[in-house]
């Protein structure tokens, strides 16, 4: 009796496969972005005055999302973005029951005058030789981005007093606007993050976890 080829492919005419030819290859799958699309990233340009604010911000929220209150490694998938969204829904609402607004900082100076005198001093002024310090290289413009939702993003934008709308060119990209806000959305982020860290640290703020498929990760906040 003649041996059969187990690999001969009689589509092909006859030829043979080769072993690892028949052997099915899995295909890549699209990856699901939903939870991206519901949840974007919002960033939000930082005044330079509250640039080491805003970096002590960026890396508590770090360390909140890798250890727990009791200082150990947390076992689940908890992430900044968790921690961010559990914090930024935490101080908008604070600041909702307490209807806190945000003001404009003055950023002016002082008119200088002159006005002669009869008599002066006895001593004359000895003018002091300026020091001229070294130009330092200008700081690079720090963005502070989480993903929350669309929802606080509005209300982050509504305390910050907005003066007019977006304006679009006619390609349809936005006209940037330094004066459509009263006060810089980024400034206003800062100081709600601010509020919610320290009510963690203090232990008036308690993260929660909630199982999400197979593991546990930070989903809210409740008061302590």
């Amino acid at each position: 009796m003649t041996g059969r080829n187990p690999f001969l492919d009689a589509s092909k005419s006859g030829q043979a496969l080769e072993p690892f030819q028949t052997i099915s290859v899995a295909q890549p799958r699209e990856r699901d972005r939903s939870w991206e699309s519901k949840n974007r990233a919002f960033s939000y340009r930082i005044p330079q005055r509250l640039r080491e604010e805003a970096i002590e911000i960026r890396e508590s929220i770090l360390s909140i999302a890798t250890y727990d209150e009791m200082g150990n490694p947390r076992l689940d998938r908890t992430t900044v973005d968790d921690v961010a969204s559990a914090f930024i829904a935490y101080a908008l609402k604070k600041a909702k029951e307490e209807n806190l607004t945000f003001a404009p900082t003055r950023q002016g100076k002082m008119k200088l005058e002159w006005e002669e005198v009869e008599q002066g001093w006895d001593s004359v002024i000895e003018l002091k030789k300026v020091v001229k310090k070294k130009k330092h290289q200008k700081p690079k413009q720090i963005f502070l981005g989480y993903r929350w939702t669309a929802k606080n993003h509005a209300e982050i934008e509504k305390l910050a007093g907005e003066n007019r709308p977006i304006r679009f060119r006619d390609n349809g990209s936005i006209i940037p606007d330094p004066h459509r806000f009263s006060v810089p959305p980024g400034e206003v982020i800062v100081r709600l993050l601010q509020r919610a860290v320290m009510a963690y640290v203090e232990r008036k703020l308690c993260l929660m976890t909630s199982p999400e498929t197979v593991a546990q990760k930070v989903t809210g906040w409740a008061s302590g």
